[in-house]
């Protein structure tokens, strides 16, 4: 279990799948966890199961189970692969392996080979191990002259899959939205840096709104999560009636979801963009699908022509919502002060792995909310990782072990008590790697940094519709998974983690991270203390979004001698829509025409005979009743 989620790891941090090696019967069973998320997050996982003989299946022998299509549901190809015998040359078992690791690449999946093996097991032919009398084992198969060739001289291997050519994205209608329009990204999990700056070069070149995930990669500039809960923004994006870009792989927030699903329909056209032919639309959003990678996108992005009434209005857009970011930030930081809660924990760590340019892995369930709320806005970590395909708890250890080996530099985790609870074996191998000098073979292992937030089982419960009943479904003994007893430095040590340490304060984790291979910290906070100070920070975050969004409340508009007649700008898609009205002198000497560039929209021009307000809802509202 444990060597599947350090493969998982691995592969997230490289895109290159390790391969994991296991002996038949529960060996096997044990990795379906990792399996299962590598299938819904779309990473390389190459498995070479042995197995027994067939013809000793369904028979009652000793460790033989059916493993051949344990993992098919989550598999993009299996093959059940027969002992060596005379028959089969060498040259058709490397045929199978270089078809599979090409199928592991291509599709971003799941492998399985079964690999059959009769005794004798060790290097040895001849007679059978405890076999009958005249049996004789192959131990190798047949090599012939083709190979023989190959292994002396080919540094490449024998079958080699070639990749697919560059796609190029040839769509009149994708181009023409997001060409004409405001246009929202919407970023999930990506798979590489070079996926995460092909994102930034669109979100630059479009001059738009980017709402990122915490593993995305691209939260240097993007409307933090937390701005959601507010009904202004949900306002004023839906006003501006945007086409969505979806990229990268699930969400973390539920305000992001919950807007893009919204029975107001505040998208325009819900574009999602997969380079592998399998459907990631939770809700069913997604209008139009387009098969391409986020490079590949992005290059047809930036070969596009913006209508520069178009640019001005996205940019006035995105400028807006990064000034409500910046003040959201503060009233943030000015409400959580510095005492040591989980929050404050999770923006501690962000900002020291940031400083160091170190990695960061998440375990799920309540650390990953933390980080996706809570992180400070700016924060230019170099990469996240987070097991978000399935959400499981477990193997959080093993997967950040294995991806600090792929990522090559000082990694640290953020893990929950539960999460450890469940993966505690796993710093036995931990401690085995630091302990033999960080070197493995001729692989170097880099420091990987435990920090685990001790919250007694945490109030992730609290936040869902049951924490309303918590009396009614007894929580505490039910939903709570209180941990209080467990003392994970002291197990640490026991495990052979030497100067694990135990804090309470944030100062003292700073310190302690560095010099310890675990970390445990104890929140000030209860979970009923926990909960109030999210919803006052909630709470203290709208505040300060309907305030920047009340752009000019001192002013009303004059009194004129004509009758008012009012454009509003923000339902007819562009600022140029009321041009034709604005040059018409009957229109002007006969009204007094006053435009006004709704929430959203921006971009508005004033003309000779008019008069331009660019207003908040509610101030808008305010000064049409007064006409």
């Amino acid at each position: 279990r444990g060597a599947a989620f350090y493969a998982l790891g691995y592969a997230k941090a490289t895109g290159l799948p390790a391969p994991v090696i296991v002996t038949s019967g529960s060996a096997v069973a044990n990795l379906l966890p990792a399996v299962t998320e590598a299938h819904e997050s779309r990473v390389p996982m190459l498995l070479l199961t042995a197995d027994r003989p067939s013809e000793l299946r369904d028979t009652g022998s000793n460790q033989t189970m059916n493993q051949t299509d344990i993992f098919k549901p989550y598999a993009v190809w299996t093959r059940d692969v027969a002992p060596p015998c005379e028959s089969a040359t060498i040259r058709s078992l490397l045929s199978d392996i270089d078809y599979a690791v090409g199928k592991c690449l291509q599709q971003s999946g799941v492998v399985h080979m079964n690999m059959q093996f009769r005794e004798n097991l060790a290097p040895e032919g001849g007679a059978v191990r405890g076999g009958q009398y005249g049996e004789v084992s192959a131990f190798r198969v047949p090599e012939d002259s083709r190979f023989t060739r190959w292994q002396l001289r080919s540094t490449e291997p024998l079958t080699r899959v070639a990749r697919p050519a560059r796609r190029v994205i040839e769509d009149d209608a994708v181009k023409e939205l997001i060409s004409s329009g405001t246009v929202v990204l919407v970023v999930g999990a990506l798979s590489s840096p070079m996926d995460a700056a092909a994102v930034d070069a669109m979100a630059e070149e479009l001059q738009c709104i980017v709402l990122a995930d915490a593993v995305s990669g691209c939260r240097r500039e993007c409307l933090p999560s937390l701005c959601l809960s507010s009904q202004a923004v949900l306002d004023m994006l839906q006003l501006s009636r945007p086409t969505v870009i979806r990229l990268g792989g699930a969400l973390i927030s539920k305000q992001v979801q919950a807007w893009m699903s919204s029975k107001m329909g505040p998208v325009k056209e819900h574009i999602r963009v997969m380079d592998v032919p399998r459907r990631h639309d939770v809700d069913w959003n997604g209008t139009i699908v387009v098969d391409a990678t986020c490079a590949e996108f992005a290059r047809m992005v930036d070969d596009l022509t913006l209508d520069p009434a178009v640019s001005t209005s996205n940019r006035s857009l995105r400028d807006r919502i990064h000034a409500i970011s910046s003040r959201a930030e503060k009233r943030v930081q000015a409400e959580l002060g510095g005492e040591c809660t989980e929050p404050n924990i999770t923006r501690s760590l962000a900002n020291f792995a940031s400083e160091r340019r170190e990695g960061m892995v998440i375990s799920s369930s309540m650390s990953c909310r933390n980080f996706d709320t809570f992180c400070p806005l700016g924060v230019d970590l170099p990469r996240v990782s987070c097991s978000r395909g399935v959400s499981g708890i477990d193997g959080t250890i093993s997967t950040a072990v294995g991806y600090a080996v792929g990522l090559g530099r000082a990694t640290n985790l953020l893990i929950g008590d539960v999460a450890a609870i469940h993966d505690l074996n796993s710093l036995v191998q931990l401690a085995n790697y630091l302990n033999g000098g960080g070197i493995v073979g001729d692989v170097k292992i880099p420091p990987v940094k435990i920090v685990v937030c001790n919250n007694n089982g945490g109030s992730m419960f609290k936040f869902v519709p049951i924490g309303k009943y918590a009396e009614d479904v007894a929580y505490n003994e039910n939903f709570r998974t209180p941990n209080a007893q467990v003392a994970f430095a002291g197990a640490a040590k026991m495990l052979g983690l030497e100067g694990s340490k135990k804090v309470d304060d944030l100062a003292g984790m700073i310190e302690s991270i560095d010099h310890s291979g675990l970390t445990e910290i104890v929140p000030k906070t209860s979970q009923d203390e926990d909960v109030a100070l999210r919803r006052r920070i909630t709470a203290a975050v709208g505040e300060v979004v309907e305030e920047s969004l009340r752009l000019h409340p001192g002013v009303k508009l004059r009194q004129a001698a004509t009758a008012p007649l009012v454009l509003l700008h923000g339902w007819m898609g562009s600022a140029k829509s009321y041009s034709d009205w604005l040059a018409c002198e009957e229109l002007t000497a006969k009204y007094d025409i006053v435009s006004i560039s709704l929430p959203g929209h921006g971009g508005s021009q004033a003309s000779e005979g008019s008069t331009l307000f660019d207003y908040g809802m509610s101030a808008t509202i305010a000064n049409l009743r007064g006409l």
